[in-house]
């Protein structure tokens, strides 16, 4: 099988599994095809149109700015956001826990966000923090 991209070879694969990886695509659209061609020399083709779009930079670390601190039957703790990202903050009682419970989520604005756990008790939870 001969595989094209915009009608130039990207290679010839002549063993199953006929499958070939294009990798280092730069953005735009592309028309990708396949050749197969028989033991009797008959062809087939077959294209797709496939767009590559830049990837997403890479979200931000989120630091701690301010100590953590359990007071008055509740969890605090702050950090940096920046602008364009969405912060989701959760937790669970233990590593082990496949499901964390979601306690806040916001859209950063570039400033510290305060985050409360009110339901906090003096037992362990872990919290994450997500970036989207």
């Amino acid at each position: 099988m001969q595989f094209l991209t915009n009608g130039a070879t990207a290679g010839v694969v002549t063993s199953p599994p006929y499958d070939l990886t294009i990798t280092n695509l730069a953005a735009g659209t592309y028309n990708l095809s396949v050749i197969a061609t028989d033991n009797l020399n008959a062809t087939a083709t077959n294209t797709i149109t496939v767009t590559v779009t830049n990837a997403p930079a890479q979200p931000p670390s989120v630091q701690i700015v301010v100590n953590p601190a359990f007071q008055a039957g509740a969890f605090n703790f702050s950090f940096l956001t920046q602008t364009g990202y969405v912060y989701t903050v959760q937790f669970a009682t233990n590593l082990a826990l496949v499901d964390w419970l979601e306690l806040t989520n916001f859209a950063g604005n570039g400033s510290v966000a305060q985050v409360t756990d009110s339901t906090a008790t003096n037992d362990s939870r872990i919290y994450r923090i997500g970036v989207r």
